[in-house]
């Protein structure tokens, strides 16, 4: 857990002091399409393997191995740009990316890591992960408008999905989203729906047992 603990407050801290100025912004702004889409692709690169960086210094400090800190990750930035959204996501190891727009259509923002053996999976602390050009794990999609927007580890995706064909399957994703709507009063952004949405997570799913965590964007 103390490898998705700073790879997570570090990625987010690197994306805001990368683009939360008005300065950056302008520049990105003024980017012809193309260019800005490098640009932040290559940021959001950057910023997962500083995570990478910060768990050595850590497991090097603590006098641990590097695989002690082994975390999934999946990480995006977005804004919009005129009509449409711009969205920038990575996604290292089997949690899973989803957006579904208002006519509710599916769009993966990710795509899961599998291997050969049931429960394989690749970790942001893998040399393989950064050997193997880690580009291609950035992905960049644009849409005019989105209703949610869910990130999930996989001890929500494998109960809730079961197999990787399944995360294609938008009735399955509507169906989720119809579930947590259910039980957590979304119109309401509070410490008390987020923690309807933690109660939520503590759903029993026989022979699932992994870490779950949840984020949505609505």
């Amino acid at each position: 857990r103390e490898g998705s603990k700073i790879t997570c407050e570090t990625f987010c801290e690197i994306m805001k002091a990368k683009l939360s100025s008005a300065e950056v912004n302008a520049k990105i702004d003024g980017m012809p399409e193309d260019e800005r889409q490098k640009v932040l692709s290559n940021a959001v690169l950057s910023a997962a393997y500083q995570c990478l960086s910060k768990i050595d210094a850590e497991s090097r400090t603590q006098n641990n191995l590097r695989k002690d800190y082994n975390a999934t990750f999946l990480g995006y930035i977005m804004k919009r740009f005129g009509e449409q959204w711009l969205i920038i996501s990575m996604g290292i190891g089997d949690g899973i990316i989803g957006l579904i727009d208002r006519e509710d259509h599916l769009q993966l923002l990710s795509e899961p890591d599998g291997g050969e053996f049931v429960g394989q999976t690749r970790f942001i602390t893998m040399n393989e992960v950064w050997n193997d050009n880690p580009i291609n794990r950035v992905r960049i999609h644009k849409v005019s408008d989105f209703g949610i927007i869910i990130s999930m580890s996989d001890g929500v995706s494998d109960p809730k999905f079961e197999t990787d064909n399944n995360l294609k399957n938008e009735k399955i994703w509507l169906d989720l989203w119809n579930e947590i709507v259910s039980q957590v009063p979304l119109s309401e952004r509070s410490e008390a729906t987020a923690q309807k949405l933690c109660d939520w997570l503590d759903f029993w799913a026989k022979g699932n047992h992994d870490d779950r965590t949840i984020v949505l964007v609505y």
